[in-house]
């Protein structure tokens, strides 16, 4: 299973950078740059662990070991794009709220989704 993220040009973070140095009661700007990786890095690594998605991206997601079903990583899911078999575009039905199942029944050695995920991180 291998998947990449694409986030849009104006992403914003959960937590904004003024709110990080207000709740760490930091009142200077040097370190602003630093400070604000390390908010990306944590909310990487959250959703990483939750298996979530906390902010909006394109998710380019395949897979070589697949039956008929797969269930898609890193919900909040809000929208398929595409479904392929081998590169070949292909018929499919998805299931789930938040987080889609997708059901292919073409035959191959490789399934690629692209899909939309993220965003309202209070979704359930």
């Amino acid at each position: 299973m291998n998947y990449r993220f694409t986030y849009a040009d104006d992403l914003s973070e959960p937590i904004s950078l003024d709110e990080a140095k207000n709740y760490l009661k930091i009142d200077f700007d040097t370190e602003d740059t630093l400070l604000a990786e390390m908010i990306t890095s944590a909310r990487e690594q959250a959703e990483l662990f939750c298996n979530r998605s906390f902010v909006p991206k394109t998710i380019d997601f395949s897979t070589k070991d697949f039956e008929d079903s797969v269930l898609l990583p890193f919900p909040n899911h809000n929208e398929i794009t595409s479904v392929a078999v081998d590169g070949e575009a292909v018929e499919y039905t998805s299931t789930g709220l938040t987080q889609l199942e997708i059901e292919v029944t073409a035959i191959g050695k490789e399934l690629k989704v692209i899909y939309q995920a993220g965003g309202d991180i209070t979704k359930a």
